[in-house]
């Protein structure tokens, strides 16, 4: 009896010594790698280089959104934001800029070089690219005009959480966008291409 409790302790033992050699080998390569074991466990943040940049619009008391939309006072791109009950789809967005400034809007000063752009204008997300597909009309625009229409198109349409940039297509082809410094693209375009033109 004695020699079978002795074989159970001596299996006890083993087991014990074979747990402290597992942990403290653990130990030992966590050290080797420049972890340092801690006492009490800690969350583990993810880094914020690899988080993607995300714009939310600002919530009003009453639970609305905010909407920017960029039109157009003294030859510059001016801002304006306004409540909706949810954000809408880069489109929609797109269709509520063509529409023009509201009557108190205008009373501001606002106007837009928007006016009689053909209607067909549509807007394709890809990722957090977006791809205005525009009409004669808008592809044809005078320079100075132009400059601020897709000045107008691009500011909207990148307020937006799901878009980062936009491009332009007419009949399907790439169209050169002219830039507040007087160049073409056909690069993807944000905000910061007609930053000398924002109020």
């Amino acid at each position: 009896m004695t020699r079978g409790g002795s074989a159970v302790w001596a299996g006890g033992a083993a087991t014990r010594s074979r747990v402290t050699v597992t942990v403290v080998t653990v130990l030992v390569a966590l050290a080797g790698c420049g972890v340092r074991p801690e006492a009490v466990p800690r969350p583990v943040e993810p880094s914020a280089s690899r988080l993607p940049p995300v714009t939310v619009p600002a919530a009003s008391p009453n639970g609305e959104v905010g909407e920017r939309l960029y039109y157009v006072r003294d030859d510059r791109l001016v801002v304006v934001t306004r409540q909706v009950p949810t954000p809408s789809a880069p489109a929609a967005l797109l269709t509520t800029l063509l529409t023009g400034p509201s009557e108190q809007e205008r009373d501001a000063g606002l106007g837009t070089a928007l006016t009689g752009v053909d209607p067909t204008t549509t807007v394709r997300l890809t990722g957090d690219t977006a791809t205005v597909h525009v009409g004669d009309r808008l592809a044809e625009a005078g320079r100075t005009d132009e400059v601020l229409a897709f000045g107008q198109i691009v500011c909207t349409v990148v307020g937006h959480p799901a878009v980062n940039q936009v491009t332009f297509r007419h009949d399907s082809e790439p169209l050169g966008i002219p830039r507040a410094d007087g160049s073409l693209s056909q690069a993807p375009l944000t905000c910061h291409d007609f930053g000398s033109l924002l109020d």
